[in-house]
């Protein structure tokens, strides 16, 4: 069996810190040489009055813009959780949700642009059977016709949370189909993130509360139908690269084994699967030690000739606030 190791490139530095809390960020190439990073700013966690933010980097994450803010209800809203992404045909797409609304409840959200971030469209709502749903995790897009993107909520009489998926053929104007993709009858399952890995069916990480793993699910048919959840090492806000066979994580929690992720919050860690997420063969932790506030964070490939393979986003405290980092590392196998 190849052994696997993660190496840091340099040390983690900070991204955002426009605001007291700075958190929950995403990354996405937004064309060949600008990469863009989302993420929640406001004064702390789960409070009204946030807004979401687009920075952008035109030398590998090196250095960023200030934050453009793209979503700003000026409400008592918490806007939360924001995912970004950029599909074939160069639409960027960015899904969050509203945590406090007076009018839509917890709703997810979806909004557009079409010129690189410039301006974006209206938000669409996201409906679903739930008596209310969230969204936290980058929508997929398995071929150039369906893009999929994962929600958890209660359904009606419901007592723990579960996690479905919604299916959009219109580019994200509008999302249907919903199906579940894992309960459990005494824990919360709720956030979700999906990858298609080197065998070319499409895997699902799942959060499960209160636990130390998560859920894993697989699908050979593009998203249609989804096997068994089982027991998964990693489940705390997975943020998902597949580079060739091997499939990165950037999550909460980890282990002085790097071959048993330890799902105790203690830092963001990356982890390395080759085997499509059944088990991890190395982990590290990246961030300092942050109790159960951090991660959060995307994974991007760097093109050749950069100083790294790979850069991450992650959120974790700096003294007494929350701020954005950023962090090179390697991978090699043996």
């Amino acid at each position: 069996m190849s052994s696997i190791a993660i190496h840091t490139v340099g040390q983690p530095f900070i991204i955002a810190n426009a605001m007291a809390y700075m958190a929950f960020t995403d990354l996405e190439w937004l064309s060949d040489a600008e990469l863009g990073l989302v993420c929640y700013a406001g004064k702390a966690h789960a409070i009204p009055y946030t807004q979401i933010e687009l920075r952008r980097s035109r030398d590998n994450g090196r250095s960023w813009t200030g934050g453009k803010v793209i979503v700003n209800p000026q409400q008592l809203i918490d806007v939360r959780d924001p995912h970004l992404v950029r599909l074939k045909n160069g639409t960027l797409l960015v899904n969050y949700f509203l945590f406090r609304d007076t009018t839509d409840g917890i709703r997810s959200k979806v909004i557009a642009s079409t010129n690189g971030g410039k301006t974006w469209s209206p938000p669409v709502t996201i409906e679903t059977p739930l008596t209310w749903n969230a969204t936290s995790g980058k929508i997929f897009e398995a071929d150039d016709a369906l893009l999929l993107m994962t929600v958890y909520g209660k359904k009606p009489g419901g007592k723990h949370d579960e996690a479905g998926l919604l299916e959009s053929r219109d580019g994200g104007a509008s999302w249907s189909n919903f199906r579940a993709l894992a309960a459990l009858p005494n824990a919360d399952v709720s956030e979700a993130e999906i990858a298609r890995v080197s065998d070319g069916s499409l895997v699902a990480l799942i959060r499960v509360d209160p636990s130390r793993t998560g859920l894993r699910t697989t699908s050979s048919d593009n998203g249609k139908t989804w096997s068994v959840p089982e027991a998964c090492p990693v489940g705390h806000a997975p943020g998902l690269l597949v580079d060739g066979p091997l499939l990165l994580i950037n999550h909460r929690g980890a282990a002085a084994d790097p071959k048993v992720i330890d799902y105790a919050g203690r830092a963001t860690t990356i982890s390395v699967s080759s085997d499509g997420g059944k088990t991890f063969a190395a982990s590290l932790a990246i961030g300092p030690a942050a109790g159960a506030d951090c991660a959060y964070g995307g994974i991007v490939k760097l093109p050749k000739g950069a100083a790294a393979q790979y850069f991450t986003s992650f959120y974790a405290p700096a003294g007494p606030e929350v701020y954005v980092f950023g962090q090179y590392f390697n991978v090699t196998v043996v």
